[in-house]
């Protein structure tokens, strides 16, 4: 089960999700994340990944 729960967190993507929506999923799969997320910098890089592409875009370029 913990390892399902970890394939999860590692395939969470936005999708058609509000980012709340997407905030939530993440934050709640991410006790399951272990070393994948154990420092603030992988955290970060995790949760951009799962955004949206457009979302992505923005927050890369600053047009937010």
């Amino acid at each position: 089960v913990l390892n399902r729960k970890l394939i999860e967190f590692l395939d969470l993507r936005q999708g058609s999700m509000s980012v709340m929506d997407y905030v939530n999923k993440f934050k709640h799969f991410s006790q399951y994340a272990g070393t994948n997320i154990d420092t603030d910098e992988k955290k970060r890089d995790r949760f951009y990944r799962g955004l949206s592409c457009s979302l992505q875009k923005e927050l890369y370029t600053g047009n937010y």
